[in-house]
């Protein structure tokens, strides 16, 4: 008995990442289908479409992240100010763990925006099977440190640019994740800040200017502001994992004791960021030397505690009813390649052939 109940706690994490990369094909097919579109309607049609499409996925997202995983959500500082309308923005953010990503979804989903988010990715994403090809045909960009091509990036933006509609665009400045199971990453980071006569940060990296710097240079008249938002994991409290934050599967599956996230978000109207590329990195670096000061604020504070200043929320959970419909309908989709061997057989076809066919038209696309 017990054996049986250590496999079954074992396997806990395989229902929720099942769910989720299974349902990509569903999505899409309906995706590729709409896409027809683009040739008979009007863009900002289309774009509502695939607004309303993608919030009905990431609803399922956040149904396995909040609802499933238990967590509870204290917001500090702006909340109210963030959450009263929908609004164009840049979404800023120190960047721990691959859960970060969901992050965005959950303040989205509570301004009302969840299908306006874009993301500035890491170019090796693309090769994600089918959303690889999704994200680039909504708006995100995919960026490669090491072969940056600024003019493909600004050719990208301008589908953000042209589309009159609210939306986020999310990017990470520190480039890659902070964590204390990478020394070698925060001493190169602090090395950076030192070659650059810059403050050494210790509980974030320091943040590269580059991709804000352009995308503030080509938004800038159509954001309204930059949501500058600190990101805590309560079980990072707990002894010896300072700098450890949880990934994807402890967070959705470990205990909920300790499942605790701490969000810490400032709205900066875009008229009060600075103009020039020199005033613009200056102020990203003390944007995260806030970041720091708060990080280490969380640390020093008793664990369960109120972990920044000015807590507006102390738990925010999001009701069921906001991701009940939209795990029906994806969980309804699955019914036939589980009940059947033949529409496995189509299925396992169809995700081996829409990878690669997705990936050839974003390869012929970009370039």
């Amino acid at each position: 008995m017990l054996t049986a109940l250590l496999l079954i706690d074992r396997l806990r994490p395989a229902a929720p990442t099942a769910l989720l990369a299974l349902s990509s094909l569903p999505y899409a097919i309906a995706a590729t289908s709409v896409g027809v579109l683009t040739a008979f309607v009007p863009k900002s049609l289309f774009v509502r479409i695939d607004n309303a499409m993608y919030s009905t996925y990431q609803r399922l997202v956040l149904f396995v992240f909040e609802n499933f995983s238990g967590v509870k959500l204290s917001l500090y500082g702006d909340v109210e100010e963030c959450l009263d309308k929908p609004e164009s923005i840049l979404f800023i953010c120190n960047h721990q763990c691959t859960v970060d990503w969901v992050v965005a979804d959950m303040l989205a989903i509570r301004q009302g925006t969840l299908g306006a988010l874009r993301y500035v990715l890491k170019d090796t994403l693309q090769y994600v099977p089918l959303f690889g090809w999704y994200f680039y045909q909504r708006g995100c960009m995919y960026v490669n440190r090491h072969g940056f091509d600024e003019s493909l990036t600004v050719r990208e933006l301008q589908y953000l640019k042209n589309m009159a509609l609210p939306f986020w665009l999310v990017l990470f400045p520190e480039g890659t994740r902070y964590s204390r199971k990478k020394p070698a990453a925060i001493e190169k980071s602090q090395q950076f800040a030192e070659s650059r006569h810059l403050q050494v940060l210790e509980n974030v990296l320091t943040p590269k200017a580059r991709g804000l710097l352009i995308a503030i240079n080509q938004l800038r008249s159509s954001l309204d502001a930059i949501y500058d938002v600190t990101i805590a994991y309560e079980q990072t409290r707990m002894t010896g994992r300072r700098g450890i934050a949880p990934n994807m599967f402890e967070f959705c599956c470990g205990t909920t004791a300790r499942k605790r996230l701490h969000l810490h978000v400032e709205r900066i109207p875009i008229a009060a960021v600075p103009t020039d590329d020199a005033g613009v990195r200056q102020w990203l670096h003390q944007r995260f030397v806030k970041k720091d000061d708060l990080m280490e604020q969380f640390y020093k504070s008793p664990p369960d505690s109120a972990a920044f200043p000015a807590l507006v929320v102390e738990e925010s959970c999001l009701p069921i009813s906001s991701t009940i419909c939209s795990l029906v309908l994806f969980s309804a989709s699955l019914l036939p390649p589980i009940l059947s061997a033949r529409w496995r057989k189509y299925y396992a076809i169809g995700y081996a052939a829409g990878s690669v066919g997705l990936l050839v038209w974003l390869k012929i696309r970009r370039h």
